[in-house]
């Protein structure tokens, strides 16, 4: 007389034995009897792993499968009723359509913006769109915690903030919430369209009332639920009570004694929680519940000690009083050996980091293949693992899908159309024009070595530097007056360039400053097709495979409704299509036959010959539940919510099943990210109970596990560090070492020979960044040229000198990149140096001085080794009204102090003094002696003329002597082939924001060795 319900024991196989059980129940009644069946699961996942379980159990070779449908137990989005009655797009009450979920987000992120700015709040729209996913959570949350057809449980919600005398942020909160209990009804209402949730809980309760009022002829079986939600529980005491109807619990504990049995209906987060409170609703004892079929085997001695070990290890906090009493359950009748068994096939890997973690599983799962027809899986709630080992997979050419599959922003496709809004924001930007051309799927109808050779001149010749074009037009006029030198000395194609720039041109942008989602989401899908079109085939093809039918699907959907969000500026429409398309999974369409990578959810009810569960730390397995952004947890309670804390209990559940199985192998890492992690309480736990056994061969038992960490350890390479050994000290043949330098060389051979030895030897040349906002290198550049007008004002300064300098730094300014808002802020704080230099440029002409700029001069010395060839550029030289020069050097930066110069750290103007002074007679400079040294700070608060040589201490005739002897001595010196080249020998005369700040230090790979060596230098 009893409700036909029945469990299974999670060292089962759940869906074999269903299945082996219908076949053996149905199969005497006729061939049809199966086939007429109705078989309720919780997810899609196991409904195909059942069908695959009636045909390797069927004696037949051919087998009329039941119908198979799906609840969605645990997850609301996948709760779409049992399409026994409804095709689940119409109110089965209300018989309204049913609004589309995309549909109802945007509707609500338009209502809490409208709230916002009621409210004088911020009225972002993507902070709009997560407010909403939140609201809507809670509506799911209120319609999913309801049994019967009634409405929401919003009626007491006003009263709640007063009966609890909550703090006033409560009281805000509810009256946020206005827009759920009193807007959406009518917003609903007044479009005819019933909310999805709601329709498919009423789906669930319509089927539930016409079975009970019309039993149905055929059997109906509710298998694997463990009834978290009510409306479930209500369609399974339905189900237990048909004449033909049958209830399959997964995993219930019969032996659990009854004191902690009931503990176990106050403890959300206890593993057997769902499954008290679907007892009661189904009115048996837990004791009357057999296990599936008379002849199901009975689990071993080992299987039940391992099940009540991991059961008192997911025993909550709160209910661990009788601890002691467990642990001594756990090993009577044989003492703390009872438990070894239980440890056969469990074991634990703890591996240093998550790459260690992910290699071993990669190869545990490599490892299954070896043997034939063996199944393994890597269940794990952390996506980060589950793509890195299908990535560490492919090393051995097996492709296993990610189940969860992957965000569509991070498929090649979803690439692509970020990397197009990106570049919708701002056509000219060089960062996001050159990642958009060097996107594979980008084909701008030209064929595939044109659009490579087309971008890879504009980066090369014109965007390696800092921004300098407002719009793509201002880009093609630079490319067309570019030099014909520079793209021949780059070896650079200059027409396929123009011809990519003119494909840019063609197309359509977005010109208005509001917009709506609607028209984004049309807009990005004509520039996607456009810019994925080539010489060969249209661009329409992009929206195919698995990733281009879930971009199409999103952009369909946004025509479709993306007015319900409201007007949007450009920008937020771009970041709101962003934040849409993150949410959007791309799912594999198969995998690998044996080897599976699973989420918790979807591993559900399966079962394989090796089970891996990865990534148990604290926090992310089990994960703590979201906070509710809009109720306390009493309010929750008092409004007949759930509780959040009900989603560790099911995560328990799901661990547990899967840990009972046979061979099961846990994984851990000490780091996660940056930051130390901590083992899952259940492991804690775990490890608890078996050092309270006694034996320490327990712990050492579960902790030696798997040999994958010794096989990974044992294919790194050795990472012993010899600092002495990493610091490079390259020798390389005289005949290819340099003999002409320059005089910034010069200082470059002194401070970093390295430096010298990669330029000039390897002839390896840094390349500037991509495009950003210009910075002290184009400003001193942009000075320096301007700077050239003094050659103009001969004899005399003009009147107006004053105005053509800030004409000419201007129009240098904006040559180098300074654009708009930019260039005015740089036009302010040029005017001290404009007004003190046209000063000084008045007094140095009263003096007799004549200036001779940007002057290239040259000579050559002989040394031991051989000649060494010397030029230098000088900014300025000038004459003097006698037989001397002076020569200066403009800085826009740090100047180099008269210490330096003397000790020759820093020995341009010292050097360029010795090479005017040795230069051949013919020179078109005078070849006089050097009577001063000086720099020239300008660009600054405070231009000044400052000396380089203190008087005191040295004279400009005795550094000239003795620049000409150091570079005469370096020569010789490097003229030994045992001579290497060391970077950065002088490190304490280098500042310390750049001994590790240049691209050569890396191909020095000074990180590795620079402290531990630098300390012992002398």
């Amino acid at each position: 007389d009893l409700p036909r319900v029945t469990t299974l024991e999670p060292s089962q196989p759940f869906l074999p034995a269903l299945a082996r059980y219908l076949i053996d129940w149905l199969g005497p009644r006729g061939p049809l009897a199966l086939a007429d069946a109705v078989v309720l699961l919780p997810t899609r996942r196991a409904a195909r792993a059942l069908a695959e379980a009636f045909v390797e159990v069927a004696p037949e070779t051919a087998t009329l499968l039941p119908r198979i449908r799906t609840l969605g137990d645990g997850d609301p989005g996948d709760l779409a009723g049992s399409g026994l009655l409804l095709g689940g797009e119409v109110d089965p009450l209300a018989g309204l359509p049913v609004m589309d979920p995309l549909a109802r987000r945007l509707a609500l992120a338009r209502l809490v913006r409208a709230r916002d700015e009621a409210a004088g709040w911020s009225q972002d729209p993507v902070a709009a769109l997560g407010a909403a996913e939140a609201l809507a959570a809670l509506m799911d949350d209120a319609q999913l915690a309801q049994s019967g057809d009634g409405p929401a449980p919003w009626s007491r919600l006003a009263q709640l903030v007063k009966d609890r005398d909550l703090a006033a942020h409560w009281d805000k909160s509810v009256q946020f919430l206005q827009i759920v209990t009193e807007v959406w009804p009518g917003l609903l209402a007044d479009e005819g369209l019933a909310d999805p949730v709601e329709a498919r809980r009423r789906g669930l309760v319509r089927l539930a009332q016409h079975w009970r009022d019309h039993p149905p002829r055929y059997p109906v079986i509710l298998a694997g639920s463990t009834g978290a939600i009510p409306v479930v529980r209500e369609l399974m005491a339905t189900v237990a009570a048909l004449p033909d109807g049958l209830v399959v619990l997964p995993g219930l504990d019969r032996e659990m004694n009854d004191s902690r049995w009931a503990l176990t209906g106050a403890e959300p987060q206890h593993p057997q929680f769902a499954l008290h409170a679907a007892l009661a609703r189904l009115g048996i004892n837990r004791r009357d519940v057999p296990v599936l079929g008379s002849a199901a085997p009975v689990p071993a001695a080992a299987a039940i000690r391992r099940r009540r070990l991991l059961e008192t290890a997911l025993t909550p906090t709160d209910a661990t009083a009788d601890w002691l009493d467990q642990i001594q359950a756990l090993v009577a009748g044989g003492g703390p050996q009872a438990l070894s068994g239980a440890l056969d096939g469990l074991s634990l890997l703890s591996a240093a980091n998550e790459d260690e973690e992910s290699s071993a599983i990669a190869l545990i799962l490599r490892e299954a293949l070896e043997e034939p027809d063996h199944t393994c899986a890597l269940v794990t709630p952390d996506s980060g693992i589950a793509q890195r080992v299908a990535a560490k997979l492919r090393r051995w050419a097996v492709q296993v899908d990610v189940s969860a599959g992957e965000p569509l922003s991070r498929t090649p496709l979803g690439a692509l159309i970020l990397l197009t809004l990106n570049w919708m924001a701002d056509a000219a930007d060089p960062r996001a024009l050159l990642a958009l051309l060097a996107h594979p799927l980008c084909g701008l109808g030209l064929d595939e070595a044109t659009r490579r050779a087309g971008a890879d001149g504009l980066e090369r010749v014109l965007l390696r530097q800092s921004r300098k074009d407002g719009d793509l037009a201002a880009l093609m006029a630079r490319l067309e007056a570019s030099e014909h030198r520079s793209w021949t000395l780059l070896r650079a194609d200059r027409v396929a360039a123009a011809r990519v720039v003119a494909a840019l041109q063609a197309l359509k942008l977005p010109g208005e400053s509001e917009t709506s989602l609607s028209a984004m989401a049309r807009t990005s899908a004509q520039l996607v097709e456009a810019l994925a079109t080539t010489d060969s085939a249209p661009g329409t093809g992009i929206w195919t495979g698995e990733a281009g039918e879930a971009a199409a699907a999103l952009l369909r959907a946004l025509q479709e409704h993306g007015d319900r969000l409201g007007p949007l500026s450009v920008p937020d429409a771009r970041r709101c299509l962003e934040k849409l398309m993150a949410g959007v999974a791309v799912r594999p369409a198969g995998s690998h036959p044996r080897l599976s990578i699973l989420g918790p959810l979807e591993a559900r009810l399966q079962s394989f010959d090796t089970v891996i569960l990865g990534g148990l730390d604290e926090g992310l397995w089990p994960s703590p539940p979201p906070p509710d952004p809009f109720l306390s947890a009493g309010m929750r309670a008092d409004l007949g919510l759930t509780s959040l804390e009900e989603a560790i209990g099911v995560s328990a559940h799901d661990f547990l099943q899967l840990a009972a199985q046979k061979r099961v192998i846990l994984t851990r890492s000490a780091r996660r990210g940056d930051s130390p992690a901590v083992p899952s309480r259940w492991l804690w736990r775990l490890e608890t109970l078996l050092r309270a056994a006694g034996d320490p061969a327990l712990i050492e038992k579960f902790r030696s596990g798997h040999l994958a960490l010794d096989w990974v350890r044992a294919m790194e390479p050795e990472r012993t560090f010899n600092p002495g050994q990493a610091r490079p000290a390259p020798r390389p043949p005289v005949s290819a070492r340099p003999t002409a330098f320059s005089a910034t060389q010069v200082e470059t051979w002194i401070r970093d020979p390295y430096k010298l030895y990669a330029r000039k030897v390897l002839d390896l040349e840094a390349l500037d960044p991509i495009g950003g906002d210009p910075g002290s290198a184009e400003r001193g550049t942009a000075l320096h040229a301007a700077f050239e007008i003094a050659a103009e004002w001969v004899p005399d300064v003009p009147e107006d000198a004053e105005a053509q300098l800030r004409a000419r730094l201007r129009h240098e300014l904006a040559r180098g990149g300074f654009l708009a808002q930019a260039l005015d802020a740089e036009m302010v704080r040029m005017e001290p140096t404009i007004g003190w230099l046209v000063a000084w440029e008045r007094r140095r002409r009263a003096g007799g001085w004549l200036p001779l700029v940007e002057r290239w001069v040259r000579a050559e010395w002989p040394t031991g080794a051989g000649p060494v060839r010397l030029k230098a550029k000088v900014d300025r030289i000038d004459l003097g009204p006698e037989d001397g020069l002076e020569v200066l050097d403009f800085k826009t930066g740090t100047i180099p102090t008269s210490k330096q110069v003397a000790a020759m750290i820093s020995p341009q103007l010292p050097v360029t003094a010795a090479i005017i002074a040795s230069q051949p007679q013919e020179a078109p400079i005078p070849q006089r002696p050097a009577t001063d040294f000086s720099y020239v700070h300008a660009g600054g608060r405070r231009p000044r003329q400052v000396p380089a040589i203190n008087p005191g201490n040295a004279d400009p005739f005795t550094l000239s002597d003795k620049a000409r002897a150091t570079v005469v001595t370096l020569y010789e010196r490097f003229a030994d082939e045992g001579q290497p080249y060391l970077s950065k020998p002088r490190v304490q005369f280098i500042g310390p924001a750049a001994r590790y700040a240049q691209p050569y230090d890396q191909l020095a790979r000074r990180g590795e060795w620079a402290n531990v060596q630098e300390a012992s230098d002398d």
